[in-house]
């Protein structure tokens, strides 16, 4: 049986030895005995500890393993977790549109919710440009100690593009850089069944009145569902893969 995991391109000497690396590992095969496919992490300058990870996401299906192996690490070295997503411009023309960044809003904002939940500190923040480029300059900017992503998009051209992404921040990164590959199958691919799935949570923790504000959306194959209940404001978050849900009772966190 191969191991969970593989490395490449780690520092020779003593530096394999620190204490930094033996942890990451940890909490990389943690995460990789729930059934991930091998994880690779690439560690060109090895550093005293994680205090900042970032995590880029576009919002497909590919990036819920990046998220939670991303937030296993973070959760191991307390560290802020940043969520990046990009809103892409260069060779294959440019993206921008309204519905692009909302999209990149809903893809941060779903990293936000996961670590909030996490109970860690998260930074998001949308930007626009040549994706490659765009991770590698908030890396440098944001004083990131390790980079967490996926290594392939939705289907198509998102797969072409996602993975050529990855393969330059691999190459070009200069802190550590974790890929991880898509294996789920998502099981709630109907818009319906996420909103009937996310009444049903609502009922269960005793919401009452419930009603739909808007069409469910997915990102990060997680259904975001956004309803109202006895004058609550709050967005129900399906797992695609699980059918699991989460509530995020806006009306509640601002009344704290």
């Amino acid at each position: 049986m191969s191991h969970p995991y593989q490395t490449d391109e780690f520092s020779a000497g003593a530096e394999l030895e620190s204490k930094r690396v033996r942890q990451t590992l940890n909490a990389a095969v943690s995460v990789a005995q729930m059934g991930v496919e091998p994880i690779y992490v690439r560690a060109p300058n090895v550093r005293a500890m994680y205090d900042h990870v970032l995590i880029p996401t576009d919002g497909s299906d590919g990036t819920r393993r990046s998220i939670t192996h991303g937030l296993a690490i973070a959760d191991q070295f307390d560290a802020t977790v940043h969520a990046l997503s990009v809103v892409p411009e260069g060779p294959f023309g440019t993206f921008e549109s309204e519905a692009a960044t909302e999209a990149a809003r809903r893809a941060v904002d779903r990293v936000a919710m996961e670590t909030r939940a996490a109970d860690l500190e998260t930074v998001t923040t949308v930007a626009q440009g040549v994706p490659h480029e765009e991770i590698l300059a908030y890396a440098d900017d944001n004083e990131i100690d390790l980079i967490v992503m996926g290594t392939q998009g939705r289907t198509g051209l998102d797969r072409v593009l996602v993975g050529s992404v990855t393969e330059r921040v691999v190459r070009m990164a200069d802190v550590p850089v974790v890929t991880v590959r898509l294996t789920d199958d998502i099981r709630i691919t109907d818009a319906e069944e996420a909103r009937e799935l996310a009444h049903e949570q609502a009922e269960q923790e005793g919401y009452e009145d419930v009603t739909s504000v808007s069409e469910p959306h997915r990102t990060s194959a997680s259904w975001i569902v956004p309803l109202e209940a006895n004058g609550h404001s709050m967005q129900v978050h399906i797992d695609a893969v699980s059918g699991e849900g989460r509530i995020a009772d806006r009306t509640r966190d601002e009344d704290r």
